[in-house]
């Protein structure tokens, strides 16, 4: 199987510097199994599989660390928008992506200007898990 992908850096505008992400964009789903065995391949913070929708400017994207599945991650999501603005509008200055997660979808915007992308996101309200109890916040103070 021959697997396509762009290593980027983002959050910089040197290489090899930054938060490194592989972008995958497939026309078929891979199982859970090997999209984590590729990203431990990659050995890179996170790989982001993007998978095309009936939009042209729609996503599905799922996002692995080298240890598990995220239903979410902000540095994939801008950097997988602007390899998908490179790919698909490379002479149009700006874009507008929905990429959409497990359990959520996020709105993004790429620009193109002086030689580079920039990305902004729009993440919805954000959600707060569970409270710690008074000696799960001593247990994790004393670490």
């Amino acid at each position: 199987m021959e697997l396509k992908y762009r290593h980027v850096d983002v959050f910089t505008d040197r290489p090899f510097s930054g938060n490194g992400l592989t972008v995958f964009i497939l026309e078929e789903t891979l199982s859970t199994e090997l999209m984590q065995e590729i990203t431990r391949e990659m050995r890179q913070f996170e790989s982001i599989f993007l998978f095309p929708t009936e939009k042209p400017d729609t996503f599905q994207a799922r996002v692995f660390t080298m240890e598990e599945e995220l239903d979410f991650a902000g540095h994939p999501t801008l950097g997988a928008t602007c390899v998908l603005h490179e790919k698909f509008f490379p002479n149009k200055d700006s874009s507008t992506w929905t990429i959409c997660f497990n359990h959520k979808e996020s709105l993004v915007k790429t620009t193109f200007q002086e030689n580079r992308f920039f990305a902004s996101m729009e993440q919805g309200i954000p959600e707060f898990g569970e409270t710690l109890s008074d000696d799960e916040i001593e247990t994790f103070l004393s670490a």
